[in-house]
C-alpha cells in the first residue's frame, strides 16, 4: 500500500494496525507537518518513509520488519526506537549531508535500531 497525503487524518497512523491488520508493505509519502509517527503492526514486513521532511520522532514496533527505508530525508529523526526482525536492513537517503550536524546524530539513530542491522547511508542531490 502506498499513501500520498498533504494532510494527515486524525488518528493516523496510530490506528493503522487495527485498520489494516494484514498489511505487509507500507510507503507513506509527502506527509507534510508530520513530526511524529507511532506505528505498531505484527504483519508489516516492509516500511518506506520517503520525503517525510518534518519527521523528528518515530516509534516503530514491527517484529517482522526487515527493510526499513528513510528516503529523501532532510534530517535523521532525533528519536527513533525501532523494533524489527532479528536481521533488519535499514537504508537512509539524505538530501544534504550537511543537515546531519555530526555523526553523533547518526550514531544515536543507529543505536536505537538494536543489533544485527545492515545500515546504508546515501547522500542525495
Amino acid at each position: 500500500m502506498e499513501l500520498d497525503c498533504q494532510y494527515i487524518p486524525n488518528g493516523f497512523p496510530e490506528d493503522i494496525s487495527s485498520e489494516f491488520p494484514c498489511l505487509k508493505s507500507l510507503s507513506l509519502r509527502l506527509f507534510k507537518n508530520m513530526e511524529k509517527i507511532n506505528l505498531l503492526s505484527y504483519e508489516l514486513e516492509n516500511l518506506t518513509l520517503p520525503d517525510m521532511r518534518d519527521l523528528d520522532e518515530a516509534i516503530i514496533d514491527n517484529p517482522n520488519l526487515c527493510p526499513f527505508k528513510l528516503i529523501n530525508m532532510e534530517k535523521v529523526p532525533s528519536w527513533c526506537p525501532v523494533v524489527g526482525s532479528r536481521l533488519m536492513e535499514v537504508k537512509i537517503g539524505l538530501k544534504n549531508a550537511r543537515t546531519t550536524n555530526s555523526l553523533l546524530e547518526l550514531r544515536v539513530f543507529a543505536g536505537n535500531l538494536g543489533g544485527n542491522i545492515s545500515l546504508s547511508l546515501t547522500q542525495l542531490n
